[in-house]
């Protein structure tokens, strides 16, 4: 189709990969929610605004409305659309209403891809025609297929007429019998003025198990201002047992080579 390929190579900074696709004329970007946070923090939305995307997709990574706000906000003339997929299924959906989560629709019949949808005890589960044909039989991952049905992992809840993801059920932190979803503490710390990422993770105690951390990415000079907001608001607005223990101020949010952020237990 003509068309070229353009990718920086790992470490490239974030302005220098906008560069690199202003001078390519790219027109069409795929990256995980991460990585575009990354990229309009560390370029500055305004460097990203001059790039004449016609579309920017997210996948990879629960999509939040936030994230889909500023991209909206940074690139008004570009189609935004978030992709739901897996290893297992490939692509299961898309959306570009621009909102968070999928129609509540999507769950009453087969799409036109043969992608049929379920929901059980607040699990989204999945049966495609395009599903791989399993996994090796000395590979010590396999597939929990229920009635042709995938268990994705992934975890959703109602909202009026859609489904919004709530996180994987592997990054749950328990703590002393409470569920703690890192994504919910993150919303709320993303929302406190000064804030420009934030990341939540289960820390090791010797004593509870786990504990609720947290990572803060702050945006302007007074840093200390922005832990103090962060610990004021988690009071104000989270249950005891989702507020973190251990708040760090950091550079930046630590990414996989896949560009997703890290939430392994560290110790």
């Amino acid at each position: 189709n003509a068309g070229t390929l353009v990718a920086a190579p790992p470490g490239t900074p974030a302005d220098r990969v906008v560069q690199l696709a202003a001078d390519a004329g790219v027109q069409f970007a795929s990256a995980t929610p991460s990585w575009w946070r990354w990229l309009l923090m560390f370029a500055g939305r305004e460097r990203v605004a001059r790039l004449r995307l016609v579309q920017a997709t997210l996948g990879g990574e629960v999509v939040d409305q936030q994230i889909l706000d500023m991209l909206k906000s940074a690139l008004p003339q570009a189609r935004i659309v978030h992709i739901y997929a897996t290893t297992e299924l490939g692509r299961c959906f898309s959306v570009a209403d621009g909102l968070a989560g999928f129609p509540a629709r999507f769950l009453d019949q087969p799409s036109p891809d043969g992608v049929e949808l379920r929901v059980e005890d607040g699990e989204l589960l999945v049966r495609s025609a395009n599903r791989m044909s399993g996994y090796d039989a000395h590979s010590p991952q396999q597939a929990d297929i229920d009635d042709g049905f995938f268990r994705t992992g992934d975890l959703v809840r109602r909202v009026g007429d859609r489904f919004v993801f709530a996180g994987r059920r592997s990054d749950i932190i328990n703590l002393g019998g409470n569920k703690v979803f890192p994504l919910e503490v993150e919303s709320v710390v993303r929302g406190v003025e000064g804030v420009a990422d934030a990341r939540v993770y289960a820390k090791v105690s010797s004593i509870a198990g786990q504990l609720v951390a947290c990572d803060v990415v702050a945006a302007g000079p007074d840093r200390q201002a922005v832990l103090d907001a962060v610990r004021q608001t988690c009071v104000q607005r989270l249950a005891p047992h989702q507020r973190p223990r251990i708040i760090n101020l950091v550079d930046r949010i630590e990414l996989s080579s896949a560009g997703k952020v890290i939430r392994r237990s560290n110790p």
